[in-house]
């Protein structure tokens, strides 16, 4: 068994921790679990160009051409992304656009994922965080991806406010474990 997690943060902030607190659920349970930070690869926008479609494959000669390979071959993702203005970051904008070779051929059809996002605004205020969830749920349920569950985190204004609740510890985990569940 094979998860990917992507995380579409520009910085090492609460996305990137509530992806590493799961990292022990999957290597427990004998998981390979890769973890992709967008930030650390090279990768341009899609031009809507729609050559992937018959090929398979996106013209652009950059780092994710080899990531696509991978994910195509995993069983489920993790997909995290912080939230600004009730969206899903850019780079995890991008990064799902670029996922078309796969989507128009079907290779994401079937697999499972979990989604997490994290955001400033408080609780009571929840329609950023969850408006942000809603966007990677839909281009899930277009590509035939499975979402399993869903966590959001609230009120994360610095890079580790994250930690100072039961989101990780608690929710992240709980996720993580249910997908694992849906994969056997």
């Amino acid at each position: 068994m094979k998860v990917m997690a992507i995380i579409g943060s520009c910085r090492k902030g609460n996305s990137y921790l509530m992806v590493h607190g799961i990292e022990d659920v999957f290597n427990y349970a004998n998981i390979d679990f890769e973890i992709i930070h967008l930030k650390d690869i090279h990768f341009g926008f899609c031009v809507g160009c729609l050559k992937c479609d018959d090929s398979g494959r996106c013209f652009q000669e950059d780092d994710l051409n080899d990531i696509l390979d991978r994910i195509g071959e995993a069983d489920a993702l993790v997909l995290a992304s912080p939230t600004r203005w009730s969206l899903l970051s850019g780079e995890m904008k991008v990064f799902l656009d670029r996922l078309n070779p796969l989507a128009s051929n079907e290779l994401l059809f079937g697999k499972k994922a979990i989604v997490l996002s994290v955001g400033q605004t408080q609780k009571e205020e929840d329609i950023s965080v969850k408006t942000a969830a809603d966007s990677i749920k839909a281009f899930c349920e277009n590509a035939g991806i499975d979402v399993i569950d869903t966590v959001l985190a609230y009120g994360c204004l610095v890079e580790d406010d994250v930690k100072k609740s039961s989101i990780i510890s608690q929710d992240c985990i709980l996720a993580a474990k249910r997908l694992i569940n849906s994969l056997y």
